[in-house]
């Protein structure tokens, strides 16, 4: 073992922490029959400090060997490295959401709930998680794939405990997946580096799911970065719906012989006309202003304070397909990946449309109650926040549709990111 490791820190502060209480779990955690009592048929009660400490003790422990580091992958742990991913054609995977799969009624309340009666988590932790391992290692099992466990919002959620991804921060570990038990002893990030090293020292790799396709509505990196997201009036909200387009069916996959019904689609356009420029964009100045207020007021959530001084929030997502009768996903919204049209779209793109589009460009600095004023007449003008979709990529409907659009067309796309409105301005002026 290396002089310092998560997994005995959180062994030691387990032992430290011990107190005299009891909770339920399934008999499904308990492979090696560590000390417990009946409850009824497939529940124990035990001590939780005493069954984790036993659990890392006799169950992972002993899998360690002298001179490994053991916070490192598997391949590097071992002294070697593995080439081209080979290892995944043999693995044994097992997908986990550790919110839910050590999730338990430990006070038999009936509820699970983030306190229970004995002041304890009912939700899974990673700590918790670490009970699983003999189970896992009995199922043959080599790898674990993580369901994303970057903090999320809870703006807008759907359920009690919202969407694991609507991440609003990608660099955060989600809060709470914090185990109860340790208390202040270790942070969550300690927490979830000994669950990897538990796991890598049984020799199971751990995956982590990161998905860039979608995030939060009110992602941070809105604060840095708003023109990465899709923008739309607070006021289009209400009317604001997957597109319909006539002709094809229903919860059909994208492909290019659908372009011209797309684009013959007044739906679409009608949807298209509903984005706006970026709030950065809207009004420079202002941004800045509205920037700073909110690193100086972390607890102010960033999208109300948009939505108040801009008018503006970021669209939510929807399903991939055409035609899907789903609604709008409220508490998620896509990255814009491009700023440019794809190749095959192009044609149905208008000079009108891109007319608009350097009219718009020009506006940047333009008050926005006054633009905002003029565009409550909902004609696709110049000056309209109503005007054809400055945001390109759903011009080409690439996300709109999502990752099979994606698939479709990815490698057509010249990647501009980020760079389309200082170019417009610059051919503006020659």
């Amino acid at each position: 073992m290396p002089d310092y490791s998560s997994l005995i820190k959180l062994y030691h502060v387990l032992k430290e922490k011990r107190t005299n209480i009891q909770y339920e779990i399934p008999t499904l955690w308990n492979r090696l029959q560590f000390s417990s009592e009946p409850v009824r048929d497939g529940v124990e009660r035990v001590n939780p400090y005493d069954f984790l400490i036993e659990t890392i003790e006799k169950a992972i422990l002993p899998h360690a060997v002298d001179g490994r580091e053991y916070s490192q992958s598997i391949a590097q742990a071992d002294g070697y490295l593995q080439t081209g991913g080979d290892w995944i054609k043999r693995a044994s995977v097992y997908s986990m959401q550790v919110r839910t799969s050590t999730s338990w009624d430990h006070d038999g309340s009936g509820y699970v709930e983030m306190e229970n009666s004995i002041g304890m988590k009912d939700t899974g932790t990673f700590v918790k998680t670490l009970a699983l391992i003999p189970h896992l290692l009995y199922m043959g099992i080599d790898t674990l794939f993580l369901l994303p466990i970057s903090q999320h919002s809870h703006k807008n959620k759907k359920g009690e405990f919202g969407s694991p991804y609507a991440v609003q921060d990608f660099f955060g570990i989600d809060e709470e997946l914090k185990e109860t038990l340790t208390g202040e002893g270790l942070t969550v990030e300690e927490e979830f580096a000994a669950f990897v090293e538990a796991c890598h020292m049984v020799g199971i790799r751990v995956v982590i799911d990161v998905i860039p396709r979608t995030c939060a509505r009110d992602n941070r990196l809105i604060l840095e970065n708003p023109e990465w997201f899709y923008w739309i009036p607070v006021s289009e909200l209400d009317y604001y719906h997957p597109p319909h387009v006539p002709g094809i069916g229903e919860n059909v996959k994208p492909e290019h012989a659908f372009l011209p019904m797309i684009y013959g689609s007044e739906d679409v356009w009608a949807h298209l006309r509903r984005f706006s420029m970026a709030p950065n964009l809207v009004d420079a100045d202002k941004w800045e202003k509205v920037k700073a207020y909110l690193f100086e007021h972390p607890e102010e959530n960033l999208l109300v304070v948009i939505e108040r001084e801009f008018g503006l929030t970021t669209a939510p997502a929807f399903s991939d397909c055409i035609n899907d009768p789903q609604p709008p996903w409220s508490d998620v919204t896509y990255f814009r990946l491009f700023l440019d049209h794809p190749t095959a779209a192009a044609p149905y793109v208008s000079e009108a449309t891109w007319h608009r589009i350097s009219c718009l460009t020009r506006l940047n600095q333009i008050n926005f109650e006054a633009i905002k004023s003029m565009s409550r007449c909902g004609r696709c003008s110049p000056i309209s926040f109503r005007t054809i979709s400055v945001n390109m990529e759903l011009m080409g409907l690439a996300s709109t549709w999502g990752t099979p659009c994606l698939s479709i067309w990815r490698s057509r796309f010249s990647n501009t990111h980020a760079r389309l409105m200082p170019t417009l301005a610059s051919s503006l002026k020659n």
